[in-house]
């Protein structure tokens, strides 16, 4: 059984023991005790796949600290970017999960384990802006995930969201595509709003960076309304893909 079946396997059961026997000290990947209000054990937390050694601009694993030769010659809009986990199983799966099936209850817990690991800028943000959802994916839903983790960052940090510094028109989903197809699509979706960012250091706040293009344009967005500093914060972000052509 895979990391991925092993996950969906143990998160159905969790929920089937808290819903049946009304207890949240179970822990959803090995079934062990948690702590209380929890729902994994410190053992099964330490074992998520972390961030470690990344670049600091776009946080893509690298070798060594600082930015990656990708990012010094290629440099993306937003200045630094801090990513609490990789994109990988159990994770991606609970992302999945609460993302696709509506399942809101996972967004307290993601939101800690942010909250449990801030970028080391913490103190020098002036606001949070979160990557919006069209309408229709909004209405499907009933949440948006990026907003109600910025909204419980915003209240344990005490630092304030602007409204209204992006928009979001219905497209299909970006799941799949390149780099490339994404900033193609993203062009006529993610739109500049029109609020005084002058002189703020502003922090985008999503729930998982893939390719880094909506966090590139949302970020180019901000600078144009006065941004002085932009940088991303996201939950998880996606290993690169490994090029086997050559």
């Amino acid at each position: 059984m895979d990391w991925s079946t092993r996950s969906r396997f143990i998160a159905n059961s969790w929920l089937f023991f808290n819903q049946t026997l009304k207890q949240t000290s179970i822990c959803i990947y090995c079934l062990a005790s948690a702590p209380e209000e929890g729902i994994i054990c410190n053992e099964c937390r330490d074992s998520l796949p972390k961030q470690e050694l990344c670049c600091a601009q776009c946080s893509e694993p690298t070798t060594q600290p600082g930015r990656c030769g990708k990012c010094q010659q290629h440099p993306p809009t937003y200045h630094y970017s801090h990513c609490n986990f990789h994109y990988q199983a159990p994770l991606s799966d609970w992302i999945r999960n609460c993302k696709d099936q509506r399942n809101g209850f996972w967004l307290k817990y993601f939101a800690r384990w942010m909250i449990d690991n801030p970028p080391n800028s913490l103190d020098s943000i002036d606001a949070l802006v979160y990557i919006p959802s069209d309408r229709w994916r909004l209405a499907r839903r009933s949440f948006n995930v990026s907003e109600l983790i910025a909204r419980k960052l915003s209240r344990e940090f005490d630092i304030p969201i602007i409204e209204g510094c992006l928009h979001k028109k219905y497209g299909k989903d970006q799941r799949g595509l390149s780099a490339q197809q994404r900033r193609t699509q993203l062009k006529s979706r993610l739109l500049a709003g029109s609020q005084n960012l002058t002189n703020k250091h502003v922090v985008i706040i999503d729930d998982v960076m893939t390719t880094g293009a909506t966090a590139d344009l949302a970020a180019t967005h901000l600078l144009h309304q006065g941004a002085r500093l932009v940088g991303v914060w996201c939950l998880a972000r996606t290993l690169p893909r490994i090029n086997n052509s050559d």
